[in-house]
């Protein structure tokens, strides 16, 4: 298959950037959340970068360690950006679309198929899970890793298939590159990469540049061990170290179902297929989600089979997991306390459809090798990054680090393969459909194989309704939760505010003394909000001074009558008191009518 570069090649991926923008488009109105306000204030702190980006302070091997790189992107944007949410917004929400395209140039050019680029883009585009890369806009910097990512695959894959001095250097420099960029969010790299060299070295070990493979190989292991002494990237962070699950719990979990840590990782796969939260906003009935563990696993059977017919036995006994996946899952109900009843069958619908995915592209891999191949690696990338976030404990909490948040960054790289994957079986099941509607209008089959025909139609039908409609879930529930995170704010006027605020806070730089600010709002202001958001920024504008003043944004006439009548005086003399009216784009000083009103009312 061919492709001509004109206009028409260039609809997919267009179709794709507008769709994803859409659904991201809300999260253009954010203002910036709580963590970003702590990323912020590390970057700000003494030990880090101080008030400038010194690349001596703190030691170089500080933006190559964990997460070096992150807040080294986010301390360069503060000097951009400073407090405008807008602007990081639009950064990250720029930076995912260009990923989305990465990704799509990635799978085009290898499974030689658009509808395969096409869906995998735009699943990855408008996913829910791993949202919190969006919303918790200072952690934009996954999505440039992602575009170094993408360049990684094809580069290594160009290496594998030409192997070559050339194509070996691009492959090393581009998996250096990678994990480089994010150590902590792209470890799973070094996982995949291991099995992917241990698969291609045996698969092609008798061919041609054999020694050259192996000189790629062990320059690989070197290049991985160099990167886990410079970046401490397999090393456990304190935040994570006393959640870590040992080998003895995960062989009770194994043999005993209990505690469910073997089925917290089906979950974690299961909530990158479809979002809990389309269940939270009525997307999506309580009734279908309880419903369609015991629909899939009958499609199941029909698709095993169609394979018993076939004569092909060994794929009949690899359905079988797929086949007895729910029920299973089902028999555990006793030792998943804690776990909400929708995560149940949320884990069944998805842990099936995986399962059952991957067995699609295991038995069209001769007739659609790049298609499954690209399939097959997205379940590599599935895998390979869900390991960290299956590690920490699966205890219900509202710790940060739980990925029973649905929408955690530890979901962020994996939808890249979900996305592969669920494109590429949709892909193989339009053809399948295509390839036999041909041989019955032709006439190309016998009667007995009338039955094996009519049920795999219907079965790639079903697959293709299945992938569509999650895909459109995904897109809505997104969107929703974007909405609902905005709380209708226009992020842009508490920003302006903050900005004419500035110089005032900036006299505060040698202040021991407790600062009153008063501010007269207009009823599109929510003084909660307000209160919060500029508190937040004083220490972090201050950044200079290890003890910052305190300073209390007041909103309300008679809760600052109520001070004035407590520390007027004392307020006077330290200049510790400010006023201010806000009437559209100007800051209006009132505080000498606001002292004059409290002297007369006194």
């Amino acid at each position: 298959m061919t492709f001509k570069h004109n206009f028409l090649s260039f609809l997919p991926i267009l179709f794709v950037v507008i769709v994803t923008f859409i659904v991201l488009y809300p999260a253009l109105f954010h203002i910036l959340p709580d963590p970003s306000h702590e990323d912020l204030s590390i970057v700000k702190g003494e030990g880090h970068f101080g008030r400038n980006v010194s690349f001596l302070h703190p030691s170089p091997l500080y933006y190559f360690h964990q997460y070096g790189t992150q807040f080294t992107s986010l301390a360069i944007a503060y000097r951009f950006f400073d407090f405008n949410s807008k602007y990081y917004f639009i950064l990250n929400v720029v930076l995912r679309i260009l990923a989305v395209i990465s990704i799509y140039y990635f799978v085009v050019k290898w499974s030689k198929n658009r509808i395969t680029a096409s869906i995998a883009a735009l699943f990855f585009g408008i996913n829910t899970a791993g949202i919190q890369s969006t919303t918790r806009v200072s952690l934009f910097q996954i999505y440039t890793a992602i575009i170094v990512f993408s360049f990684f695959l094809g580069k290594w894959f160009q290496f594998h298939q030409h192997p070559t001095r050339k194509t070996l250097i691009g492959s090393i420099s581009f998996f250096l590159l990678t994990v480089l960029t994010h150590p902590v969010r792209l470890v799973g790299t070094v996982l995949l990469t291991f099995a992917g060299e241990f698969y291609w070295f045996f698969k092609n070990y008798k061919e041609r540049g054999r020694r050259i493979r192996v000189y790629h190989f062990l320059t690989l292991i070197a290049v991985i061990f160099l990167l886990i002494f410079i970046t401490g990237t397999l090393s456990s962070t304190p935040e994570l170290s006393y959640k870590r699950v040992s080998p003895s719990i995960l062989l009770l979990a194994l043999f005993t179902g209990y505690p469910p840590v073997i089925l917290s990782l089906w979950f974690f796969i299961s909530n990158l297929i479809i979002s809990p939260f389309s269940v939270n906003y009525g997307y999506i009935s309580t009734t279908l989600i309880q419903n369609l563990p015991q629909i899939i696993p009958l499609f199941a059977i029909l698709f095993s089979f169609n394979l018993f017919l076939k004569r092909k036995f060994l794929l009949v006994f690899l359905s079988i997991p797929v086949v007895i996946f729910s029920p299973l899952v089902g028999y555990s109900l006793k030792n998943l306390e804690g776990w909400q009843a929708v995560w149940i069958p949320i884990t069944q619908f998805g842990g099936t459809f995986f399962l059952l995915s991957n067995l699609v592209l295991i038995k069209y891999w001769n007739r659609f090798k790049e298609i499954s191949q690209i399939g097959l690696l997205g379940s590599g990338i599935v895998l390979a990054n869900l390991l960290i976030p299956w590690l920490i404990s699966p205890e219900v909490s509202g710790n940060d680090q739980s990925a029973f948040t649905y929408i955690h960054r530890y979901y962020t790289v994996p939808s890249i393969g979900m996305g592969m994957l669920i494109g590429s079986v949709l892909a193989i099941c339009f053809y399948s459909i295509k390839d036999r509607l041909l041989q019955v209008k032709r006439n190309l089959f016998q009667l007995s194989s009338l039955f094996s025909y009519f049920t795999s139609i219907v079965f790639s039908f079903f697959l293709i309704v299945i992938g569509l409609w999650l895909i459109f879930i995904q897109a809505i529930s997104t969107r929703e939760f974007l909405i609902q995170e905005g709380h209708n704010i226009n992020a842009s006027k508490y920003d302006s505010v903050w900005i004419m605020l500035e110089p005032t806070i900036s006299q505060l730089l040698a202040k021991e003394e407790v600062t009153y600010i008063y501010l007269e709002l207009d009823k599109d202001f929510d003084e909660k909000i307000a209160n919060a958001v500029f508190k937040r920024r004083v220490p972090i504008h201050l950044g200079e001074i290890n003890n910052p003043p305190q300073v209390n944004f007041i909103f309300n006439r008679e809760d600052i009558n109520n001070i004035l009548n407590e520390e007027k005086e004392d307020l006077i003399a330290t200049n510790s008191f400010f006023a201010f009216r806000i009437e559209g784009t100007k800051l209006i000083d009132i505080k000498d009518d606001v002292l004059e009103s409290h002297t007369e009312n006194k």
